[in-house]
């Protein structure tokens, strides 16, 4: 799903249009013969990798089911949803899939790895943004706006071990020895150049995070189980001000600075010793 991607936007478009699916059940399957069932991380493989390609999007999202279903969701529980969670940034789309006359529940879900896809959906004008499978979430509030309207207010938070607060459904494990690679800088989505900078750095480390927000990226740092090992590429001016918040944070092991003028921050970051680096290039990285 990638910009410029042929394969990839077929891909898109081959999981989002529903009007090509058949109308009638197919036939029963004769004359098979036994093969082995391919395991659910290859099946799904084509779709996950597409959507890794796309940078992460900070937003506010939302999803709608028909049914009362807040009864399965209490305040601060955990939830993983292990499928791939299509929303929209746009409340009012939820509409056009919901029976008003009923009992409906609308997610209001503010993720920092939301994948836009509007450009390679079959439904552009949905504002589509789907959360990948294996999303984490944390139930913040339950309220109902109005007769028959339920919300469950949740926030993304990193993947977290099982444990009493999870919910039965959605328990997951997190690697002990974990690495999360962080990109923090108000323009990291805002260039091609910054977007080729993803990717190249999503290739290191499977666990690359980018966030234009220093409070999400603070909540995610905190959010993170110390089993977890964080390295940090902030930008110089945001840095001055996020760096002094995180530092002694146990997991945070190293911290880049990327900035434009290394005289000038090389006066605050002899203060901390885990900023290993100044650099004004995007190539030093690699």
């Amino acid at each position: 799903m990638a910009e410029g991607g042929g394969s990839s936007r077929r891909d898109g478009k081959r999981y989002t249009d529903l009007s090509n699916e058949p109308d009638k059940p197919l036939p029963p399957l004769q004359k098979f013969t036994n093969q082995p069932v391919p395991q659910l991380q290859d099946a799904v493989k084509s779709i996950h990798n597409a959507l890794q390609k796309l940078p992460s999007v900070q937003d506010r999202v939302w999803r709608g089911i028909n049914g009362n279903i807040v009864g399965q969701y209490k305040a601060n529980s955990v939830h993983v949803w292990w499928g791939a969670s299509s929303c929209s940034d746009q409340v009012h789309v939820t509409e056009t899939f919901l029976d008003k006359k009923s009992d409906r529940t609308l997610f209001s879900i503010k993720c920092y790895e939301g994948k836009i896809i509007k450009n390679h959906s079959a439904f552009p004008n949905e504002s589509e943004i789907v959360l990948p499978p294996g999303t984490c979430l944390r139930v913040k509030s339950l309220s109902n706006i109005a007769a028959k309207v339920h919300i469950i207010d949740m926030e993304q938070i990193p993947y977290e071990e099982p444990s009493p607060e999870i919910a039965p459904t959605s328990s997951a494990s997190t690697d002990e020895h974990h690495v999360y690679l962080i990109w923090l800088d108000g323009f990291v989505n805002k260039s091609k150049d910054n977007i080729e900078t993803q990717e190249q750095l999503r290739q290191l480390n499977n666990n690359f995070k980018s966030f234009e927000k220093p409070d999400r990226c603070e909540s995610f740092i905190n959010q993170s189980t110390n089993h977890s090992r964080i390295i940090i590429i902030v930008g110089g001016q945001i840095g001055r001000q996020f760096v002094p918040k995180v530092h002694d944070y146990a997991h945070l092991k190293t911290i880049f600075v990327f900035c434009m003028n290394k005289v000038e921050n090389e006066k605050w970051v002899k203060n901390h010793d885990k900023v290993t680096s100044l650099f004004f290039s995007a190539t030093e990285l690699f």
